[in-house]
């Protein structure tokens, strides 16, 4: 959410609150828990640290891309509470599904974030190194993505231009021919 990034916590559980409301209404299960989670980091965000355990503790799934964030969060709410065993425990969770293919490379690259420095506060540093290459990995392949993305982007725009600028030289074109045409017309019926 970019409420987030602003930290604007009232403006996101403000649309929270309504998500879950078309949510329930709706009754999709899918929605319920990415709301849920969303939920969970607006309140570790915010030190509302029971609050977010609360919220992660409703959430119920067998899917690995959302065990594997269910799991992270769980990671990053107790470590910021300073529960570091239980962190420790989701963090082992998360790491047994992790490395499956359909977890998003965004959630890995964020998951080894979160690895790294925990390893970091449990000194130790060379698992925390390991994570942080790990990371810096990802990151970069996320990084390349996005620049051939815009990159395809370009090209697409650019294929876009070409095109509209051949069909106007083809008007242009037509245009002159009916243009001489007229003139010749005109000179011979006078």
């Amino acid at each position: 959410l970019s409420f987030f990034s602003a930290n604007d916590y009232y403006g996101a559980e403000k649309c929270l609150n309504q998500g879950l409301y078309y949510a329930n209404k709706c009754n999709s299960r899918y929605a319920w828990l990415k709301i849920m989670n969303n939920y969970s980091v607006c309140y570790r965000k915010q030190e509302k640290l029971d609050e977010a355990i609360e919220c992660l503790r409703q959430i119920e799934t067998d899917d690995t891309t959302k065990l594997v964030m269910h799991y992270l969060n769980f990671g990053k709410t107790f470590t910021k509470y300073r529960q570091y065993d239980s962190a420790g425990f989701y963090y082992d969770k998360m790491l047994q599904f992790l490395s499956y293919n359909n977890v998003r490379i965004e959630t890995k690259v964020s998951a080894y974030y979160a690895l790294s420095n925990f390893a970091e506060l449990q000194n130790d540093f060379q698992q925390a190194l390991k994570y942080r290459k790990t990371y810096g990995w990802l990151e970069n392949l996320v990084q390349d993505s996005l620049r051939k993305g815009n990159i395809c982007h370009i090209n697409k725009k650019y294929d876009y231009e070409a095109l509209q600028n051949n069909m106007n030289r083809q008007i242009i074109s037509n245009y002159r021919i009916e243009m001489m045409m007229s003139v010749v017309i005109i000179m011979v019926l006078t």
